[in-house]
């Protein structure tokens, strides 16, 4: 499936790197060099049109979340040739480990094509995935498991098409087009790496990313890369539809700058003292500005943080970067 940005983290089964005709924005604030602060030129054009679903009283648009992936039974019928299959009983609750361990066999892939797909942010489902393909049924298959540390994310646009069985008038109806699914150590470390070489690109002499002094050896690394991820991505009642879950979203996934910005912050005696967002239109398209907010631990100075995602198409990309501004 394709990439859905232009600065994408190898992480495993993550985006490779996309190349930039323009130079990497600085480790520290994310400002690409020789442009001026905010001077990216953002796209222009209509406003995209969004689709209402059938037997959905709200209007749904593309769909950027974090969560899992689960599978389940549309109806009683599908239950009992699960069960039969299994060799289980029938009335005990299915583990998504053995459910997928089962449809995984080429014997029993049909009832992979029968199950409703759902998609869940902090135990909430939030919509059912309708798989376009076989390949779609495939990485679904592969995403249907009970590990607590996965991350899973779903880049998906509404569709009005699913088997009968499968609709749910309070749920939108989604096509995925991309699915990842990771652990944040593993983000972390694909964090770390990138960190350190373009600290050491930007530093002579420093230690690069497989030094021993690098940025993935320090345990503080990945504890504040979790805190952040769960902090941009884990507000109550997100579900990745609105802009404003989109861009908090995109920049915990696809942002590099951000992580750096506050390891540094960190490191020079500042904490984290809030993250926020807001939607806005400019130009006549939809954005997501994201903001971090630090004060210093000896000064009690304030400094804030703010960088502009466009979310107005299915793909969102960075139109200003990580930029200092005042409440």
């Amino acid at each position: 499936m394709s990439d859905f940005s232009a600065e994408p983290v190898e992480v495993g089964g993550m985006p490779a790197p996309v190349p930039v005709a323009y130079p990497a924005p600085c480790v520290t604030c994310g400002q690409v060099p020789g442009q001026p602060m905010g001077a990216q030129q953002m796209m222009m054009g209509p406003m995209p049109s969004q689709d209402t679903v059938p037997g959905v009283t709200r209007v749904v648009g593309p769909v950027l979340a974090v969560g899992r992936v689960r599978a389940s039974f549309p109806n009683l019928g599908l239950q009992r040739e699960y069960a039969e299959a299994a060799g289980a009983d029938p009335e005990a609750l299915v583990a998504s480990s053995d459910l997928k361990e089962l449809i995984s066999q080429d014997e029993y892939r049909y009832l992979a094509h029968q199950v409703c797909w759902m998609f869940t942010v902090q135990s909430v489902d939030v919509c059912v995935v309708v798989p376009r393909s076989a390949e779609d049924v495939n990485e679904l298959v592969s995403m249907a498991a009970d590990e607590e540390d996965t991350v899973q994310v779903l880049l998906g646009q509404p569709t009005t098409t699913a088997a009968p069985d499968c609709l749910n008038d309070d749920l939108p109806m989604v096509s995925p087009v991309q699915l990842l699914s990771f652990t944040i150590d593993e983000f972390a470390s694909a964090l770390a790496q990138r960190y350190d070489a373009d600290r050491a690109t930007s530093e002579t002499g420093n230690v690069g990313a497989d030094g021993a002094d690098g940025t993935g050896n320090d345990p503080h690394w990945p504890v504040m890369v979790r805190d952040v991820f769960n902090r941009l991505t884990r507000r109550a009642g997100t579900t990745g539809f609105s802009d404003d879950d989109r861009a908090r979203n995109y920049v915990a996934l696809k942002d590099p700058a951000v992580y750096a910005m506050i390891w540094n912050a960190l490191s020079n005696g500042q904490n984290l003292i809030g993250i926020g967002s807001r939607e806005l239109t400019r130009g006549g398209r939809r954005l997501g500005a994201v903001w971090f907010r630090f004060r210093h631990q000896q000064t009690h100075v304030i400094e804030r943080y703010e960088t502009l995602i466009d979310t107005h198409n299915l793909f969102c990309f960075k139109a200003v970067p990580l930029t200092p501004t005042y409440d």
